[in-house]
């Protein structure tokens, strides 16, 4: 500890910080197509111009596109066959209208219904290295691709960054089963390659000897300075008050909030301990009856859809929420769709001044201890 915040003292010394916009965007579709009318999508993405120009200032570096069942027919779910992908593929870029030309896709990953999609601006694409994905089934029988997730890893600059596009197992009553999904994921989710220090503080660990043969050890979600996590992770409110409906018709939702499922396993450090969130200011996004923005009576609403965050020590604070909410105008699915925009610090490493300066923090440590 004392290492590392010697380091921190002294980053400015090797470490060059930027910011910038990640846009992150998660909806259970419910198999049902996109929306034809390419405005719909266009108010999910929030970013679209209104006009035939674009200035590449107005646009996110980083955009992330996240969708839960995007095929529930028995075939794609037998064969892992499923020819959706393509449609949403192009449904979304249609609705980007001008910004599209400015947004380069760099990977995309599809497990049955979930699929993540990941685009960069243009201007920035230089600075984008190591792109890779994955996927877990951890449904039926723990690996049946019905739930799991979906996820794409890439390093800016020298931060590495990882994101998890999930579906977790759905009904109230099972919390422990979600919070045992999200563990196993956490584990199974591997990028090929050797892991290396994630930590722009530090140097790798061949400085001081030791560190992982080649092939060794891949990487796993951890192995990163940001996680972002998102999707539809079926979260609850742990009981029902009796009065939900009540609560909602008066736009008194946070309320509600303390029954939530997610906070409290986060707060119990039972999953998702040391993951962040904004600030929720929508109403739960489930469950609708599709073609409405009413919800079904007959089940308990919930906050499913959600967007966190993960920092690695030595980069706290790294990420901030700009702008988390829901879309209600978009009525298809019996799920509104979310979206969170994310300040990012990046960090471009001088790795000769860094190794000097780690050399004296180590230099100085034994002098204290000698």
């Amino acid at each position: 500890a004392w290492i590392l915040d010697s380091l921190k003292k002294r980053r400015t010394e090797f470490l060059a910080k930027e910011q910038i916009r990640t846009f992150v965007g998660s909806w259970n579709v419910n198999g049902k197509p996109p929306p034809t009318d390419t405005k719909l999508l266009s108010s999910w993405l929030g970013f679209v111009p209104d006009g035939s120009q674009v200035e590449l200032d107005d646009l996110p570096e980083l955009v992330i596109l996240g969708f839960q069942e995007l095929d529930v027919r028995a075939e794609a779910f037998v064969y892992n066959n499923s020819v959706k992908d393509m449609e949403w593929t192009e449904a979304v870029e249609r609705s980007m209208g001008a910004a599209r030309g400015a947004l380069i896709k760099l990977a995309t990953k599809q497990l049955i219904g979930m699929f993540i999609m990941v685009y960069a601006r243009a201007d920035v694409v230089a600075h984008i290295e190591g792109v890779q994905t994955a996927s877990v089934g951890c449904g039926i029988m723990g690996v049946m691709g019905n739930k799991g997730a979906v996820a794409v890893r890439l390093v800016y600059k020298d931060t590495p960054m990882c994101f998890v596009c999930a579906h977790l197992a759905h009904d109230a009553a099972q919390v422990d089963r979600r919070n045992a999904q999200f563990h196993d994921l956490c584990q199974r989710l591997a990028f090929a390659g050797t892991a290396s220090d994630p930590n722009p503080l530090t140097p790798s660990s061949d400085v001081v000897g030791g560190g992982l043969a080649d092939g060794e050890r891949a990487h796993t979600v951890f192995d990163h300075s940001y996680i972002v996590w998102f999707g539809d992770l079926n979260y609850r409110l742990a009981i029902d008050t009796g009065d939900m409906n009540d609560i909602l018709a008066r736009g008194e939702h946070r309320s509600l909030l303390g029954l939530d499922q997610l906070q409290i396993v986060r707060m119990n450090k039972q999953a998702f301990a040391g993951f962040d969130e904004g600030r929720i200011e929508f109403a739960p996004t489930y469950k609708y009856v599709a073609g409405t923005s009413q919800y079904d009576a007959r089940r308990r609403p919930a906050w499913c859809d959600r967007v966190l965050w993960w920092t690695r020590p030595g980069c706290e604070d790294g990420v901030n929420s700009i702008e988390y909410t829901s879309v209600d105008s978009i009525c298809t699915s019996d799920h509104k769709p979310v979206r969170a925009q994310l300040r990012m610090d990046v960090w471009k490493v001088d790795v000769e001044r860094r190794r000097a300066v780690y050399l004296e923090v180590l230099r100085e440590l034994d002098k204290f201890e000698n």
